[in-house]
C-alpha cells in the first residue's frame, strides 16, 4: 500500500507552515491522529467547518464555526485548538 491509507503504516511526521508570529506547526493532513479539518455534520441538525486559522487569516491553530459548505459562516470562530480533531470535539459538545 501507499502508506496512506494503509493502517499499519507509521505516523507521518509534522510539516511545519508557521506564521511568521506563531511557531505553531500544522500537522501534516494525512496524520491519522489529527484529520479533522473540512466539514462536520453535528448532532444531525448543524454544520460546521474545522479549518487551519492562517488559512482564514487568523492566528496558527485549528478553529471551527458553524457554516454549511459553499457559505458564508453562520457565527464567530471558535478556537484555537492544537489540533483539528480538538476543534471538532469542542463543536459535538456544544
Amino acid at each position: 500500500m501507499d502508506g496512506v491509507n494503509d493502517l499499519t503504516a507509521p505516523h507521518v511526521s509534522e510539516t511545519t507552515t508557521t506564521t511568521r508570529n506563531s511557531p505553531m506547526k500544522r500537522p501534516n493532513a494525512h496524520k491519522r491522529s489529527d484529520d479533522a479539518a473540512g466539514y462536520h455534520l453535528i448532532t444531525g441538525t448543524w454544520t460546521i467547518e474545522v479549518f487551519w486559522g492562517p488559512d482564514y487569516g487568523f492566528g496558527a491553530g485549528w478553529y471551527w464555526w458553524p457554516c454549511m459548505p459553499g457559505c458564508l459562516p453562520d457565527g464567530d470562530e471558535t478556537g484555537p485548538f492544537p489540533r483539528s480533531i480538538d476543534a471538532r470535539d469542542d463543536a459535538s459538545d456544544v
